[in-house]
């Protein structure tokens, strides 16, 4: 480079260097800015927001559109309780009353206070006239064993009300104990609570065993994984679910061998004898790509979304063009799936193999790397367009797999390996009576009652 001599010169070579500083300054600005976003979540679209932008300085108002009738609390069909206010002198000048016979209703709804109901039960003692034998009168079959002389025992509804608060609520046991006490006026600890709920899922394990044999009876599972914590020991939480089930598990190793202990017929060896016929929806992690006994349906929302976001961390025409295209490959993808239209199927097939092949696009680190992913699970992209059924993503399980997140954000974790084994039990029992449309805590109720009769126990599965 020839350095000008005079100082005009200098001074334009300066000038234009320091306004290429100021550009690099704002360019590494930004980028840093957007790096921030990224690390906190709050990332912004690389594509437009297709709602509806209010517009500048147009504020949302609560409640209805201008027109609109107003929403109000309708009487309910049921009476409980009848008062008549009566008033006897006039407010202003003390004169008595007359009525006039004319009244007014005012429906007003209140909260009863729930209470303890100690319940002493008499039981008889019988002569059978036909064997001689003594008998006794029991209690219901949801009441379990009689307590020890001289004790007493928690009645099914406190069970009830436990497993609510726990896998409903997602309270603590501490706090559940405390509900317990100032709420309902029962003593109870937190240890008090756990117990209770611990003899329930060792006496119900026929139920969330029911839940994995059907899963594993399914034509099609989402499978995710979760972190969990256990004493202080990081521990993985894995889950099975579909439209009808939620099976959880939780384990130490986020390994491949995991997968097959839970889907797959072992022999002594550890090795597959008989694997899980059904498609395993999930996305691209390593464990579930080591399994080749599998028929995968891979995520295309992960999918989506690692293209979109390499476009926004480092735009460029390429990576645009590549995401682009695999948007409309896979907004035409469900359509094909939807109407069975083979022809169409098979377009779809060469459009994919066409924009993964492209060696123009494919100088681009982002795009080279995405086009090696789908070069590798080319069919497990695409196997949901011959099943109408099987999803092409993994949502159902990240939203399946939202209650344990949110409930470790409460809870923390759990404290002891029988503990983890417990709260994997009712995680899996009440998330797929929700998904079955039936009371948890009532159909454990019953559950409980067919272990103590000798009867068989329910199944958690309407249909």
């Amino acid at each position: 480079m020839v350095v000008p001599t005079n100082d005009q010169a200098l001074r334009e070579r300066v000038a234009e260097l320091e306004k290429l500083v100021e550009d690099l300054r704002k360019t590494v600005e930004e980028q840093a800015r957007i790096i921030e976003e990224w690390k906190r979540g709050h990332r912004s679209r690389s594509r437009p927001n297709s709602r509806k932008k209010r517009k500048p300085g147009q504020k949302k108002t609560p409640g209805r559109k201008k027109g609109h009738e107003g929403s109000q609390r309708e009487i309910p069909n049921k009476i409980d309780k009848e008062v008549e206010r009566t008033k006897e002198e006039c407010a202003d000048c003390h004169g008595a009353l007359t009525p006039t016979g004319n009244t007014e209703e005012v429906v007003i709804e209140n909260v009863i206070p729930a209470r303890v109901e100690v319940e002493r039960n008499i039981l008889f003692e019988y002569l059978c006239e036909g064997c001689g034998q003594i008998h006794w009168s029991e209690l219901p079959p949801e009441y379990g064993d009689k307590p020890l002389p001289g004790t007493s025992k928690l009645g099914p509804g406190v069970l009830a009300m436990a497993l609510n608060l726990r896998y409903d609520m997602r309270l603590p046991f501490n706090k559940i104990a405390q509900y317990f006490g100032k709420h309902v006026g029962l003593k109870i600890s937190a240890s008090g609570v756990y117990q209770l709920i611990e003899r329930a899922a060792r006496r119900t394990k026929t139920v969330s065993e029911e839940i994995l044999e059907r899963a594993l009876m399914d034509a099609w599972l989402n499978m995710d994984e979760t972190t969990w914590w256990q004493d202080g020991e990081k521990l993985w939480a894995w889950l099975m679910a579909n439209l009808g089930l939620s099976y959880f598990h939780f384990d130490k190793s986020r390994g491949h061998k995991v997968i097959e202990e839970l889907l797959c017929e072992l022999d002594e060896d550890g090795n597959v004898v008989a694997p899980y016929e059904g498609t395993i929806v999930s996305d691209f992690m390593g464990a579930y790509r080591t399994c080749e006994w599998m028929v995968h349906q891979f995520c295309w929302v992960h999918l989506l979304r690692d293209a979109d976001k390499a476009l926004e961390m480092a735009p460029d025409e390429r990576i645009e063009k590549f995401a682009d295209t695999l948007h409309r490959i896979y907004i035409d993808a469900l359509v094909a799936q939807s109407t069975g239209d083979q022809s169409m199927q098979r377009g779809i097939r060469i459009r994919l193999g066409r924009i993964i092949a492209n060696a123009e696009i494919g100088g681009h680190p982002d795009v080279a790397r995405l086009q090696a992913r789908c070069v590798k699970e080319f069919h497990g992209l695409l196997r949901f367009m011959s099943d109408p059924d099987i999803p092409a993503h993994n949502n159902g399980g990240e939203l399946a797999a939202r209650a344990l997140v949110v409930m470790r954000k409460v809870i923390g974790g759990t404290r002891s390996e029988r503990g983890t084994e417990v709260h994997a039990h009712f995680m899996s029992t009440s998330q797929t009576a929700q998904k079955q449309g039936i009371d948890h805590a009532d159909f454990i109720i019953e559950a409980l009652a067919a272990q103590h009769s000798g009867q068989p126990p329910p199944s958690i599965f309407q249909s």
